[in-house]
């Protein structure tokens, strides 16, 4: 009898442990659907009704819109063409209060695509030729969102920048190349952009074989232009030319080729078959 009471007892409390579990699980379950259900919920309701063609505060005081970068690489620097190639993280900060749903510090992170259903900076880089935005494996955009309705808007692209090189001693130049930020449309009336507190990031990290980045700073100004003012954004890069990294890939090459020529010089004329083997 011992044994047996024993065993119930046992399976009792087995059981009793299998359906704890499973209330559990079910009360976990069914607080992550509520909370699932209540996001998706006071999304719509954020965006019924929204105007994506004004931006936040329309009418009232400008909107001011931080930004920093982070340098992912310098991958190319071509004299020929005046320009150069790098890769960047770019952020941007503002606030919608439209978008305002929590007083608490709540922050949700929303997928790229929800950055085409609000308003957004019309950013672009004045000195731009070319750019792309990285999209493997999937647009490389970031949108979070905080409960006071303020904004952070990242995006993972490569861009060719002009530089404007002065040459004249080379290769014991150096040179300062720019990315230059302004918004296209909104002038300092209703958009106001700013550096952030650390503004740039990894340029420590990045490498070039034929320059070294000795330095950068960032600055602002109001660019007057046929259509209004406008608030630039300009970071400066200063590079040095790697004078070693010349000296081995052409001088001293050349060098070589030229004393090697003078060798025909001390071979006798009468060696012909020798005199035609330097050829």
């Amino acid at each position: 009898m011992t044994w047996e009471l024993y065993f119930t007892t046992l399976k009792l409390i087995i059981i009793l442990f299998l359906r704890l579990t499973m209330c559990l699980e079910s009360a976990v379950i069914s607080k992550g659907n509520d909370r699932l259900a209540n996001v998706t919920q006071t999304i719509s309701r954020l965006l019924d009704g929204y105007d994506i063609r004004l931006r936040p505060n329309f009418g009232g005081d400008p909107l001011y819109v931080g930004m920093d970068l982070t340098i992912a690489s310098f991958d190319s620097i071509s004299e020929v063409n005046m320009d150069y190639t790098i890769t960047m993280y770019l952020n941007q900060y503002w606030k919608d209060e439209r978008l305002a749903f929590s007083d608490e510090e709540e922050i949700l992170t929303l997928s790229g695509d929800f950055a085409e259903k609000i308003w957004v900076p019309d950013t672009f880089f004045a000195n731009d030729k070319n750019s792309f935005l990285h999209d493997v494996t999937e647009r490389n955009k970031l949108v979070r969102l905080n409960g006071d309705g303020s904004i952070t808007y990242g995006m993972r692209f490569t861009t060719t920048l002009a530089c404007m090189m002065d040459l004249h001693y080379y290769p014991l130049d150096s040179q300062n190349c720019t990315v230059e930020i302004e918004s296209y449309g909104y002038t300092v009336t209703d958009v106001v952009m700013y550096w952030k507190e650390w503004p740039v990031r990894g340029v420590e990290d990045a490498e070039l074989p034929q320059f070294t980045i000795i330095g950068y700073e960032t600055n602002d100004r109001i660019e007057q232009l046929a259509t209004g003012s406008y608030q630039r954004l300009s970071l400066s890069f200063k590079l040095q030319r790697n004078i070693g990294y010349f000296v081995f890939q052409t001088y001293l090459p050349s060098i070589l080729i030229v004393m090697l020529s003078w060798v025909s010089f001390w071979i006798n004329h009468e060696a012909t078959r020798a005199t035609l083997a330097l050829v």
